[in-house]
Formats: C-alpha cells, sequence, structure tokens
C-alpha cells in the first residue's frame, strides 16, 4: 500500500527517509561533476525494490524544492508504480509511443508528493518493441526540458533488454540491490550488462 511504500512521505523521522535524504544531497553534488537529470533505477532481478527506491526518490527530490519532478513508470511488462499513486489502467507511456495520446494529457501531477508521473500504460504488442522505439529518445528530450530530475524506474537488467535502452537515454543509473537475496556473480553480471561509467 501507499501508506507502507512512501516512507519520504509518511514516515519523514526513519531510517529509510533519512537514507533517502542522504541520497538527493549526493546526486545533487554529483551534478557539479557532469550533467545529471535523467536517472534510471534498476536492479539485478525483481523483488529487490527498485520500484521502491524510485518512488521514494522522486519524492525527496521534490520535497521543499522547486524542482519540477519527473517519475517515469519504465517498466512497461510489470508496472507497479501506477498502482501505487492510485493510477491503475491510466494511459502514458505506451499510448504516447503508439501514437495514441499527446505526451502533455500522458502525464499526471500528483499534488500530495508533488511529483508529476509518467505511468507506462499499456503496449499494445511487445512491450520491448514499445521501448526500442524511436519515439522514446523524442520523449526524453521532451520532458529534459520541461523538469528538472526526471527519476526513471527501469526493468531488472537480467535477463531483459529493455534496460539497456533507458540505460542509454539516462546520464546516471543507480543500481539497487537487496543485502539479503544478492547473490555476488548476479550482482557482477547486473553490472556487466549496463555502462559502468553511469552506475
Amino acid at each position: 500500500s501507499e501508506d507502507s511504500q512512501l516512507v519520504c512521505l509518511l514516515d519523514r523521522e526513519s531510517p529509510a527517509a533519512e537514507a533517502f535524504h542522504l541520497l538527493k544531497v549526493r546526486l545533487r553534488h554529483m551534478r557539479k561533476d557532469g550533467p545529471l537529470k535523467k536517472v534510471a533505477i534498476t536492479s539485478t532481478a525483481p523483488q529487490e525494490g527498485k520500484s521502491f527506491a524510485a518512488a521514494n526518490l522522486a519524492c525527496v527530490l521534490a520535497a521543499g524544492t522547486q524542482h519540477r519532478t519527473l517519475l517515469v513508470e519504465g517498466d512497461v511488462r510489470r508496472p507497479t508504480l501506477s498502482q501505487l499513486f492510485g493510477l491503475d489502467d491510466t494511459c502514458g507511456l505506451c499510448e504516447y509511443i503508439q501514437g495514441q495520446q499527446d505526451l502533455a494529457a500522458s502525464i499526471y501531477r500528483l499534488e500530495g508528493p508533488g511529483i508529476w508521473l509518467l505511468p507506462a500504460g499499456k503496449a499494445a504488442g511487445d512491450p520491448q518493441e514499445t521501448i526500442q522505439s524511436a519515439q522514446l529518445p523524442v520523449l526524453m528530450q521532451q520532458v529534459a526540458s520541461w523538469f528538472d530530475w526526471i527519476i526513471i524506474d527501469c526493468p531488472p537488467v537480467l535477463p531483459l533488454a529493455d534496460t539497456s535502452t533507458w540505460a542509454r537515454l539516462a546520464d546516471g543509473i543507480l543500481l539497487v540491490t537487496r543485502r539479503e537475496s544478492a547473490k555476488r556473480k548476479r550482482l557482477e553480471r547486473g553490472l556487466d550488462a549496463i555502462e559502468s561509467d553511469k552506475v
């Protein structure tokens, strides 16, 4: 439920919320060394907390600032953010790429968290073809002119090719891992699969 997921809004004194505030500070500091606006968040496998991290990072980046923050539901195969924010069955990224909806109409303002959300929507065919569409770089270029931060919740790195597409479009990549479940070899394979200079 939203109550248990959005710790940065609902449990601001918690260690988890504090960790996201620290991450915000580090990302803002890293911006001084080069462009860092589009941040892709992934993991080596499902259930490691990447969507939880993406949602909370977007909220903390927007909190108390004038920074316009967009959260992109880039995992079109297994979207979870739409449900988290109460926007199930809402048109979004897929409908824009398929030419069914205008981009501005696909982005939703969430007043409580103070962020904007571009939901995954529903892919008409193969989700991989949707993500590899020539329209995706166009979309990212457009939203980069509208927003200060763009946080992309990507699919897990292994075994999907979707994440490499997002990684190419991002300025930086956050690889989320769950301490109890991450196997060292899988983590190494995951790091090999993405552009290490962006991690």
